[in-house]
């Protein structure tokens, strides 16, 4: 049996996901580690993973704005090149992070679990979140809430790209798995069994976890929160185009 990984967009619901198809699979896939983001090498945050006794383990975390990578390509293919002949880590992809040899790699190591957000405005104010204060991870508690957004076309344009190119890998790479959805997974009071059961996994014998995901903690409708609401309307109107376009629920 092939392990699974994630194949998604930002601000779908995926660390929780990919934590958790880690946490129900460690033995059913023989998993080594959960690395996460593993090939994302953008400006958001710079991490760096080292094998270590056999094991491919993450060694340092930064958030930062500015580029850390002169050659994203070539740092890719350097960790990759730590698992391609051991492929027994639990890890999620975003279209902008492949490079030919990642989905060539894909393709023969692993089967593909697709997970999406239903609604796409929404998980677009969530992108905004993200860009405008650095921060992607919120925990239950949380005080510290987001109270203004700032809208900028070419975050949109950036959205609307990395959606597109999802779908195209989607279509070259059926899944004999069912697509997630981070709505449906947010409703359920026993989230990780939900995965297993709606997977088909079969997996059992595992310890259950308290849910550890909630929404992005804005202190309104992140959508009421947006400063430059006319240029946002005009994006707003542009994503909607797109969405009915490619026939999007």
């Amino acid at each position: 049996m092939k392990p699974i990984v994630l194949f998604t967009t930002p601000r779908s619901g995926s660390t929780f996901i990919i934590d958790s198809l880690y946490h129900l699979g460690k033995r059913h896939f023989a998993y080594k580690n959960c690395l996460f983001e593993y090939f994302f090498v953008d400006v958001l945050y710079r991490s760096k993973f080292e094998k270590v006794d056999g094991i491919v383990i993450q060694t340092d975390f930064e958030r930062m704005y500015k580029d850390w990578c002169q050659d994203k390509r070539q740092e890719r293919l350097q960790r990759l090149s730590y698992i391609v002949n051991d492929p027994y880590y639990a890890w999620k992809i975003f279209p902008s992070d492949l490079e030919p040899e990642i989905e060539q790699f894909i393709n023969e190591k692993y089967d593909v679990v697709y997970l999406e957000r239903r609604n796409l405005v929404n998980q677009f104010l969530s992108l905004l979140g993200l860009l405008n204060y650095n921060t992607s991870h919120y925990k239950q508690g949380e005080t510290k809430k987001i109270k203004q957004l700032i809208y900028k076309k070419g975050w949109l344009l950036y959205f609307i790209d990395t959606i597109e190119k999802y779908l195209e890998f989607k279509n070259n790479h059926p899944s004999k798995y069912p697509t997630l959805y981070y709505e449906d997974i947010l409703a359920q009071s026993n989230q990780e069994e939900f995965i297993n059961q709606y997977l088909n996994l079969g997996i059992s014998n595992y310890t259950n976890r308290v849910n550890h995901t909630i929404p992005t903690p804005y202190i309104d409708n992140p959508e009421n929160l947006v400063v430059n609401k006319e240029s946002w309307l005009e994006g707003k109107k542009i994503l909607l185009d797109f969405i009915d376009q490619k026939i999007i629920v």
